[in-house]
C-alpha cells in the first residue's frame, strides 16, 4: 500500500531554519518508509542548509534514482556541487534542469556562474545575457555581466 506521507511539519521546520530538528523528524519517517522520494529530497535539502554538502549530494543522488527528471532535485544538487567546487558535475545537473525548464532564470544564472568559475567567459556572458532575457530585473546577472564585460 502506498502511504501518503505528511511532510508539512518537516517543511515548516526547514522554513524556520530548524534543520537539526527536521533531520530528527525525517529519520523517524524514514523508519516507516525507507527510500521515499520526498523524504530523500527533504534530507538532501536539510543537509544542504547545514553545509553538509557531501551528505546532501548523497541524498539528492538517491532521490534522482527514484525520479531522474526532478527539476528541483537537480537544481539543489547542482548547488551542492558548486559549494564543493565540482563545477563539471554542477554543470551536468544544471544542463539537465535547463532541459526540463528552459525558462528558469535561476538555472540560467547558475550556468553562467559555473562557466565563469571554469574560466569560460564567452559562455558565461551568453548565459548572463540569457538570464536577463528571462528576467530583466535580476540584479546578480546584471552585476556579473558588467564584471565579465569589463
Amino acid at each position: 500500500t502506498l502511504m501518503n506521507l505528511d511532510t508539512s511539519n518537516i517543511e515548516n521546520l526547514i522554513n524556520q531554519g530548524k534543520f537539526k530538528e527536521s533531520l530528527v523528524e525525517i529519520n523517524i519517517l524514514e523508519l516507516k518508509k525507507k527510500e521515499d522520494f520526498k523524504l530523500l529530497n527533504l534530507k538532501g535539502l536539510t543537509y544542504l542548509k547545514l553545509n553538509k554538502f557531501e551528505n546532501s549530494i548523497d541524498y539528492f543522488t538517491r532521490a534522482l534514482l527514484k525520479k531522474k527528471n526532478s527539476f528541483l532535485t537537480l537544481f539543489y544538487r547542482s548547488a551542492a556541487f558548486i559549494e564543493i567546487g565540482d563545477y563539471t558535475k554542477s554543470l551536468q545537473d544544471l544542463m539537465a534542469a535547463e532541459s526540463i525548464n528552459p525558462q528558469s532564470h535561476e538555472i540560467s544564472f547558475n550556468i553562467g556562474f559555473v562557466y565563469s568559475s571554469l574560466g569560460k567567459n564567452d559562455q558565461a556572458i551568453e548565459y548572463y545575457q540569457r538570464t536577463l532575457e528571462l528576467n530583466k530585473d535580476y540584479i546578480p546577472a546584471k552585476e556579473n555581466l558588467i564584471k565579465k564585460l569589463n
